[in-house]
């Protein structure tokens, strides 16, 4: 910690800005032993409970990813970062429905989450594929096309230059 100062409110809030230390310096393991740490002193903590998500995530183990992301939610429902980082694993694991109301939440708090409403045109987009690749294609799916295009177009607006933005929505 040679020349570190941590500022914190409390106990959970300093253990959890040394994990972060130590995750940035690519120390998941001690950032990890940090997270714990403020969890053993707040339990309720939901940037720990999110943090120890993302190294979770990030080692590939998706059901610890998906507890601690939804335990930060129950902390602290407004927690965006929460809400999109359990979006984006359900995502990634063909639960779309599921990604869309959590990434939904995200532009709920923050519609200028670029990269949220991004995540969210392609989830609808899938949901509507998914559908489509059945053979069968009930009217109220279109809603879905709709909405996709719907969240593209904010994206372009938000930022022209989003990597892939136009792109999709043009092949959508």
């Amino acid at each position: 910690f040679a020349g570190k100062v941590f500022v914190a409110d409390n106990e959970a809030a300093l253990y959890n800005s040394v994990g972060n230390y130590y995750y940035n310096l690519g120390n998941t393991g001690k950032a990890l032993s940090f997270y714990e740490k403020a969890l053993a002193s707040d339990p309720n903590s939901a940037k720990a409970h999110h943090n120890l998500g993302v190294i979770y995530y990030a080692q590939g183990n998706l059901d610890e990813a998906q507890d601690n992301f939804e335990a930060a939610i129950a902390a602290d429902a407004n927690y965006e970062r929460a809400h999109y980082s359990l979006g984006l694993l359900l995502a990634e694991q063909g639960n779309y429905e599921a990604a869309i109301n959590e990434l939904n939440t995200v532009v709920t708090i923050n519609p200028e989450n670029t990269g949220a409403q991004f995540d969210l045109a392609v989830s609808y987009v899938e949901v509507f594929r998914a559908e489509e690749s059945t053979g069968t294609l009930p009217i109220e799916m279109l809603e879905y096309l709709r909405q996709g295009l719907k969240h593209y177009d904010i994206v372009v607006s938000q930022n022209p230059n989003f990597p892939d933005a136009q792109s999709n929505r043009n092949i959508v």
